[in-house]
């Protein structure tokens, strides 16, 4: 028989009712508030190229990124420790264009590799 603690990593856990539920609410009224103020939302991936991932960090390690290879392209990917990083590059490429200053809103799930941090 497999117990809880064999099925998910150290860290990691199922948000299970009514957590799941309220942490949802939580998140689309939070948004919404950020809406109603002019903030647009972007939704960046949960993985980008490790080379353009690690030349917009600061603060932030190498060693902080869980990396694999790309099957298609046979590049290095990795899933992002935060989402700071991407929404500047959203901003200084996909939306270069529009008028300053952005308002812009954003959640999502995010991988820290250390203990300490995976709560």
């Amino acid at each position: 028989m497999r117990t809880q603690s064999n099925l998910l990593p150290e860290g990691f856990h199922d948000a299970l009712p009514p957590y799941a539920e309220a942490a949802s609410r939580l998140e689309r009224d939070v948004l919404d508030t950020l809406a109603s103020h002019g903030y647009v939302r972007v939704t960046p991936p949960l993985a980008e190229y490790e080379d353009g991932l690690t030349e917009r960090m600061q603060g932030a390690s190498r060693n902080d990124l869980m990396r694999f290879v790309d099957p298609i392209s046979q590049r290095t990917l990795a899933l992002r420790p935060d989402m700071t990083m991407q929404i500047g590059r959203i901003a200084t490429t996909s939306l270069v264009d529009r008028p300053r200053p952005l308002r812009l809103s954003y959640s999502g799930q995010v991988l820290k590799l250390r203990s300490g941090q995976l709560q």
